[in-house]
């Protein structure tokens, strides 16, 4: 690809050698890829959530400089935006609060079972009866059950 000799040399007209090449591309090695994270530090965003709730951070409180965990800040700023009027924090707040909206917290049902009282079978089994998943229990006469 070599030019007549009075080709100029000069501003947007680079020499023959250093112009690309047909066929290759002007950037061979291509954009690096992404590094994976360091050893200890991999998962995925709950990990890195936990990861960051748990350390400690600056944050003002009365007018003082004071340092607590990520949890105590995000719960913080929280209830000040409630206290304003913000009403999607006061409802996030209080579904905190009730352990509504907490990923991962248990749930009162996902405690040990509790022992059923003497009547609470045959209660079970009425209910039931009536809804129509269950068998028909011996001795249901309450009124109103005219089926």
């Amino acid at each position: 690809m070599t030019r007549e000799p009075d080709y100029k040399v000069g501003y947007c007209r680079p020499p023959d050698h250093s112009r690309f090449q047909k066929g290759r591309s002007g950037n061979p090695r291509g954009r690096p890829r992404k590094q994976p994270p360091p050893a200890g530090e991999s998962g995925g965003l709950r990990e890195a959530a936990h990861r960051l709730l748990d350390t400690s951070m600056p944050f003002m409180r009365d007018g003082r400089r004071v340092h607590a965990a990520g949890h105590e800040v995000v719960v913080q700023q929280l209830f000040n935006l409630a206290v304003k009027g913000n009403m999607a924090a006061m409802r996030l707040l209080i579904g905190l609060v009730d352990n509504d909206n907490i990923p991962g917290a248990p749930c009162p049902q996902d405690g040990p079972e509790t022992p059923a009282e003497p009547g609470d079978e045959a209660i079970i089994a009425r209910f039931l009866a009536r809804r129509g998943g269950g068998t028909d229990v011996e001795g249901d006469t309450r009124e109103g059950d005219d089926e």
